[in-house]
């Protein structure tokens, strides 16, 4: 590459700079007073050709605008095969642009572009002139100040500047790696020690996994009948159990039925007949339930007696209503009737007896006062004159008149005689009337309190059934009731306590008996639950003993299987090892190919320089296979060392090495004239 022209405005120093059809062969001289600019030219070539200088890199790029400017250009024109210009723009607000243009040799004001942008262009750069910003400070670029001065300083520059620096860096970190990877081989050997140890621990435990199977099977086949026994015997605790709750206030209801109603008798006690058939005994005492049953027959017997007596209630009770509220002649209301009847036609035919009796004494007495009249008129008349009458002779119709009312008398004391009579019958109407009522009175109390017994017997308890009727006036019920009475004595009351209160103490004897067998059945299932325990507990510790030697056989798999894949690794670990040790021997080879290649390369450009950089003081060089660089000295007839020479002359040979390196980077890289950019190369040089 060789610069043809360069241009610039507002960039550092120069508010605007051209430099133009710049020679393509010789040595170029800028010479000036201090901040003159002339570094500035090498930072303008810097950022026309990579976007960044060596002061970029210690500030801002903004820093590259002139400091009274918004904007810089810059331009510049090489020839490289073919002629390029690069174009550059940068400003306050961040605007960086760049082109990249080829240039027609022959007509300078046509061009093509090649690339725009920053990074397009940058790549496109390096890749047409085969170097970079680094290749080309290390190179073709020697900044003001950049000699290394120490020999050490030396050695890096040399290592940098020949790339064997970066080959002493991959050799460095394939060391590294191989530390890394033979930690990493080592930890794995030493997992795989463990492993080891585990499963030879696992081993021993992981053999009796077939001998505890069989042990389960047998302690599954014991368990299982354990359990139908502990099964069988919670059944029977449940049964008795249940039965118990099943004659949960049976006691009760027993004694209870002495305040039953008499007409519920009969059902309650064949319930309960049928509940002491239907249940087992498990008091382990039949007798007991024998004798309940008994007890609850004798008192079904004593109900039949209750509604037979009901039944002949019923009928004296039926045969009362129709008396007294029948109409038949053996009823009351009939014979009340007939005796009314009776009384009736005997008054009526007295008071006819007695009209007709008066009737006749007041007929008699007109007779009699007529007679008397006449025979009155009869004594007058024959005091003055007797006149004869038509009827004839007032003295004989006295006669006969008076005889007349002595018959009309007799007969009015007939009938009055006969008055009398009927007033006998009359009065014993009234009198059979009367005991009638009486009769009918009683009747009606006698049924009333029949009534009341056939109503009574759904709230009347056994025991008092026969009580209303021991002072009845009818001849069967009072019979019937008697015997009913004496029925109830010996049945209910012939024992002490009475039977319903001995019928709650059997019960009360058959539960507590069954509840001693609920408590032995209870004690018997926890005996077996007591034997299942332990039977699943040695069982539990069979099978937990069996799966944590089958999941010690699983982790012995498990780690055999990390160790062969440990292994696999550890070989993948050896054979990379391998490689990186064959790297490291390779890259090292190569450092010191390059450095033997390199040294007497470098060393014949240096040694073409040396007797004009050191004013023939030294004709011969020597560069080591570590880049250590040693001048040979006839005074001393032996090479000296770097710390042996002067700054001038360390300095000197510095600049020879890099006129030499850019020769041999001409050559081995860019393969064509190239352009050096030497800044202040010659300060601490004599003459």
């Amino acid at each position: 590459m060789l610069i043809r022209s360069m241009r610039a405005e507002n960039f550092m120093k120069f508010r605007s700079l051209s430099l133009t059809d710049l020679p393509s062969r010789g040595l170029i001289g800028i010479v000036g007073r201090n901040e003159g600019g002339k570094t500035t030219i090498g930072e303008l070539i810097q950022f026309a050709l990579f976007g960044k200088t060596l002061s970029v890199q210690r500030g801002s790029i903004l820093d590259l605008i002139h400091w009274d400017s918004d904007h810089c250009v810059v331009e510049l024109e090489f020839q490289h095969d073919g002629v390029y210009r690069v174009w550059r723009e940068i400003d306050r607000y961040g605007t960086n642009y760049a082109r990249l243009l080829k240039v027609d040799p022959d007509d300078p004001e046509v061009s093509e572009e090649i690339a725009s942008g920053s990074m397009p262009v940058a790549r496109e750069l390096e890749a047409r002139t085969q170097f970079s910003f680094d290749d080309f400070l290390r190179s073709f670029y020697l900044a003001e100040r950049d000699f290394p001065r120490s020999p050490e300083r030396m050695r890096e520059f040399l290592d940098r500047m020949t790339g064997v620096e970066v080959l002493i860096s991959a050799q460095e970190a394939a060391g590294e790696k191989i530390g890394e990877l033979e930690d990493q081989f080592g930890r794995l050997q030493t997992q795989i020690r463990k492993h080891e140890q585990q499963i030879a621990r696992y081993v021993p435990n992981v053999a009796k996994i077939p001998e505890l199977e069989t042990a389960l099977a047998e302690q599954d086949e014991g368990l299982g009948a354990q359990k139908e026994e502990q099964k069988r015997r919670q059944t029977d605790h449940n049964e008795i159990e249940e039965h118990l709750t099943g004659r949960d206030g049976l006691g009760g209801r027993l004694e209870g039925l002495g305040q039953v109603p008499a007409a519920d008798l009969a059902e309650r006690v064949g319930k309960l007949r049928q509940e002491f058939r239907d249940q087992r005994d498990l008091s382990g005492d039949e007798s007991l339930r024998r004798e309940v049953l008994d007890g609850l027959e004798s008192l079904d017997r004593l109900a039949e007696d209750a509604a037979e007596l009901r039944s002949v209630v019923e009928k004296a009770e039926g045969a009362l209503s129709g008396r007294l509220d029948g109409d038949g002649s053996d009823s009351f209301r009939g014979r009340e009737r007939d005796e009314k009847r009776r009384h009736d036609r005997a008054s009526g035919r007295r008071k006819m007896r007695i009209a007709s009796s008066i009737l006749f004494f007041i007929l008699g007495a007109g007779v009699a006062t007529v007679a008397a009249h006449e025979q009155f008129f009869a004594l007058e008349k024959a005091a003055e004159r007797w006149t004869p009458q038509p009827w004839g002779d007032p003295g004989s119709v006295a006669i006969t008149m008076g005889v007349a009312a002595g018959l009309l008398w007799l007969i009015a004391t007939v009938l009055a005689s006969r008055a009398s009579a009927y007033r006998d019958e009359l009065i014993e109407a009234d009198g059979a009337l009367g005991r009638l009522s009486l009769d009918r009175d009683g009747a009606q109390e006698t049924f009333e309190t029949l009534k009341s017994f056939r109503e009574g017997m759904s709230s009347t308890a056994i025991a008092a059934v026969a009580d209303p009727l021991k002072e009845i006036r009818h001849e069967a019920v009072a019979e019937r009731a008697a015997a009913f009475q004496e029925r109830v004595e010996k049945t209910i009351r012939g024992s002490e306590p009475d039977l319903f209160r001995s019928l709650g103490a059997l019960e009360k004897k058959i539960v507590s008996k069954t509840k001693n067998a609920a408590k032995e059945a209870r004690k018997r299932v926890q005996e077996a639950s007591e034997t299942l325990k332990k039977m699943q507990s040695k069982r539990d510790r069979v099978q937990s003993e069996i799966r944590e030697y089958q999941k010690q056989d699983g982790r012995r798999s498990e780690l055999e299987e990390k160790n062969a894949q440990l292994r696999r690794e550890g070989t993948e670990l050896r054979e990379e090892m391998d490689v990186h040790h064959v790297a490291q021997e390779l890259l090292g080879e190569t450092v010191d190919s390059i450095r033997h290649r390199a040294g007497p390369s470098l060393g014949k450009g240096i040694r073409r320089l040396l007797p004009h950089l050191t004013d023939d003081r030294y004709q011969d060089l020597q560069v080591t296979p570590d880049f250590e660089l040693k001048l040979f000295t006839g005074a001393k007839s032996d090479f000296l060392e770097t710390h042996e020479l002067s700054g001038g002359t360390l300095e000197g040979l510095s600049f020879g090495f890099r006129l030499a390196f850019a020769q041999a980077f001409v050559g081995a890289v860019t393969r064509a004239p190239q352009f050096l950019f030497l800044d202040e190369p010659f300060r601490a040089m004599d003459r």
